[in-house]
């Protein structure tokens, strides 16, 4: 299957780094958003949004809201383990989200250095192709 797809990920100086050890277990280590929307711009409501933060945690699974959007907070306790965080989006509910769209996974690499924003705030934008029957 081709998957075609757009990732922007639009990021402020030091978006994609962090000092893992200065985040309380508590706080807010980053903010991940989201926008997913169709070939033509229209926002895609109820897709699935898996987000794996590592091997060591359960993924966490939320859905967009009616104009394409989601958002996740991770808090300090779980980006101790974070190397990489991986987003897997998918049409659960076929056709009745006005077509059924291909599914698609992403991966977010962070590295380990000093940032000045806390949290750090990802924001990410899909575009979704339709899939081929």
């Amino acid at each position: 299957m081709n998957i075609k797809h757009f990732i922007y990920a639009f990021a402020a100086v030091g978006l994609l780094s962090c000092s893992k050890a200065e985040v309380a277990e508590d706080e807010i280590f980053a903010i991940l958003k989201g926008t997913v929307t169709s070939e033509n711009g229209s926002p895609i409501e109820h897709l699935e949004v898996r987000v794996d933060l590592s091997k060591r945690m359960s993924p966490k699974t939320l859905y967009t809201s009616s104009d394409g959007k989601f958002q996740f907070d991770i808090t300090g306790k779980e980006a101790k383990n974070i190397k990489n965080i991986t987003i897997t989006l998918t049409d659960i509910d076929e056709e009745a989200n006005g077509g059924l769209f291909d599914t698609i996974v992403e991966e977010i690499h962070l590295y380990d250095e000093e940032t000045q924003e806390s949290p750090m705030i990802l924001n990410l934008d899909f575009r979704c192709s339709r899939a081929i029957p």
